[in-house]
């Protein structure tokens, strides 16, 4: 109890003697001493378990005190107060506010209780965190004009956000939630948000930080057009975000709002924050679509996850840049429609992308993803569309990949995969376009995959090692468009079942060890468009039929061991039209090819017959000549 006594004795005389500093003389000692008294003040509401603050006593000068900073300018002021993790207990006494030259209040990382006192408002900056304060939000902080960085997270702030607050016309930061950013980012990440312990604004401004806050945020807030950092992350706030965000904020850097319960749809105008690096809407009821980030040149940090955003989450082309976080696989059941592509990704995908049980359409093409297909994917039952070519995966193709009965389009091209083709493919009923061209596959053609009549749009496994025969049941493909098979090692004869591919438009067969003649039976492919047979063995002559094909756009049979007259119809008039080089047996041909004539029809046998009746005259008249015995 004398304790108690005396600490109030000198409460009240600190306060007696700071009330009548306007009637004395002002000195830098008085000053420097007004300082020193108000910090002994702050001291009795403190308990130091740790003896962080013994060299807080009246036999020293304050400048030399733990935690204390005073200003270049004004070397008898203090303008920082930095207790940063020393274990301290208490309250924060109101006489804080006294310390007209502070700037810098650190208080993070402690166990303060109980309210923000209200002299609170005389700070310019404000920095206190990590602690376990049960209060509101103090209205005349609206005081506080010089404010430019006020951060309440990590506490237990309860209320709303006052309207006052949209007054600080200087403020710069307001963070309401979470965790401090750190400003350089090495790389991108899905995750919420980091520690701040290595931040270089932590030197700018304190959190009081992680909260209650309930209600709206005033429309006030967002007219600031100061405010850089906008964070309000980890409470219970609802509304909408006001749509003209994107043209209020111009400033803004880093806008975080998980972790409350905001609804509505997220305005397209968040497109127009150029300066925009982090962005963080995670734990919200957001509905609709993303908006279109493609724009924002900045990005670093997003974090969509766990909304409502319909049933379609695409962020294509926003130039993202970083790890494809494990955390994508707990994104919505109810998502049927994933969409990453055309960014700087990188990473694996988790195994975990089978959670997504409703997901009907998987896109992360053109990324830097690395890794194994996960064999998961197979588990997705109502995929559709699973297209995740331009990246880095390497390994075998999974092959339960068509357990899902509903596939219609797979693309894995532009990777690095190995292995062969999975005879699983033959399980894809519905499947109408596969594109595996660009790997490093091995091994023959499946016969299950070129049995599969479903096929229409296409089927290109070109720029791989394919060997072998190329199966006559190539022909069940009747109703397939296009059909690549070019740059592997397939041999034998091009199998005449081609014919029954009636609805090909492209075929190419170009840059494989095709030989034998060129099959009559093409001659049925009446809708084709382009054909490549460039760079095989085939030998023979040039049948005649290519000219009857009316919708041959570009023909193709370079690099051969072609014989015979070059045709002149069809195709064959424009030179744009068709290539022949490389095949050296050839003649005739439009007079652009300047190609040798070819042999007039019967010219040889005549030739041989006026030999031989030249040799029959010479002949007889060796015999009439010659004398006679008689």
């Amino acid at each position: 109890m004398e304790f108690h006594k005396r600490s109030f004795i000198f409460i009240v005389s600190v306060t007696l003697l700071l009330s009548s500093l306007n009637f004395l003389p002002t000195s830098p000692y008085l000053i420097a001493e007004t300082d020193r008294l108000v910090l002994l003040a702050f001291r009795e509401n403190i308990n130091d378990p740790s003896g962080a603050l013994s060299s807080w006593n009246e036999s020293s000068h304050c400048s030399n005190w733990t935690g204390i900073i005073c200003g270049r300018r004004h070397p008898t002021r203090v303008v920082g107060l930095d207790l940063l993790s020393m274990s301290l207990e208490g309250s924060i006494s109101p006489h804080i506010g006294n310390l007209s030259f502070l700037k810098h209040f650190v208080l993070y990382d402690n166990h303060f209780t109980g309210g923000i006192p209200e002299e609170i408002s005389h700070l310019s900056r404000l920095l206190q965190a990590n602690n376990s304060l049960t209060v509101k939000i103090p209205r005349n902080l609206s005081s506080c004009k010089s404010l430019t960085d006020l951060v309440l997270t990590r506490n237990d702030l309860v209320g709303g956000i006052h309207v006052e607050l949209g007054s600080l016309s200087m403020l710069q930061l307001l963070q309401l939630g979470g965790e401090l950013l750190r400003r350089n980012h090495p790389n991108f990440t899905f995750k919420p948000f980091v520690s701040h312990s290595n931040s270089s604004r932590i030197q700018q401004f304190t959190s009081i930080t992680a909260n209650n806050f309930s209600g709206t945020i005033p429309p006030q807030l967002f007219n600031i057009s100061s405010i850089t950092i906008f964070y309000v992350t980890s409470n219970k706030l609802h509304g909408s975000i006001p749509p003209y965000i994107g043209t209020t904020f111009p400033r803004l850097e880093q806008f975080g709002i998980g972790g409350n319960r905001f609804s509505g749809v997220l305005p397209c105008t968040i497109s127009n924050l150029s300066k925009l690096s982090d962005l963080d809407v995670v734990d919200n009821q957001f509905t609709g679509p993303v908006p279109k980030l493609g724009t924002l040149h900045g990005l670093i940090t997003t974090n969509f996850e766990r909304n409502y955003f319909g049933e379609v989450f695409s962020v294509t082309l926003n130039n993202l840049t970083g790890q494809l976080p494990a955390s994508i696989a707990n994104l919505s059941t109810k998502l049927t429609q994933l969409y990453m592509g055309g960014n700087n990704i990188f990473g694996e995908i988790p195994p975990a992308i089978e959670n997504l049980v409703s997901l009907n359409g998987l896109g992360i093409e053109d990324n830097q993803l690395t890794g194994s297909i996960p064999v998961s994917i197979g588990k997705l039952p109502k995929l559709i569309s699973l297209t995740i070519w331009g990246n880095q995966f390497s390994g075998k193709i999974p092959s339960n990949i068509c357990n899902s009965s509903q596939l219609e389009q797979i693309v894995l091209s532009g990777n690095r995969l190995q292995g062969g083709v999975p005879s699983n493919f033959g399980n894809c009923l519905k499947l109408r376009y596969l594109d595996l061209s660009q790997n490093q596959l091995t091994g023959t053609i499946p016969k299950q995959l070129i049995g599969l009549s479903s096929l229409s749009n296409l089927l290109n496994l070109s720029w791989n090692h394919l060997t072998g025969d190329l199966p006559s049941g190539i022909g069940n493909l009747v109703k397939i468009v296009n059909l690549d098979l070019s740059n592997n090692k397939i041999s034998g004869n091009i199998p005449s079942s081609l014919k029954n591919c009636f609805g090909l438009r492209y075929l190419s067969l170009d840059g494989n060890s095709f030989e034998g003649a060129i099959p009559p039976s093409l001659k049925s492919l009446m809708g084709i468009e382009y054909l490549g047979l460039s760079g095989n063995n085939l030998s023979g002559q040039i049948p005649e039929y290519f000219q009857s094909l009316v919708s041959l756009v570009y023909l193709d049979l370079s690099s051969n061991d072609l014989e015979g007259e070059v045709p002149k119809l069809g195709v064959f008039k424009n030179i744009s039209a068709f290539s022949v080089d490389g095949n050296d047996k050839l003649c005739g041909g439009i007079p652009i090819l300047r190609l040798p004539s070819c042999p007039r029809p019967g010219s040889k046998k005549q030739s041989k017959q006026f030999q031989l009746n030249r040799l029959i005259l010479i002949i007889f008249g060796v015999r009439s000549s010659a004398p006679s015995n008689m």
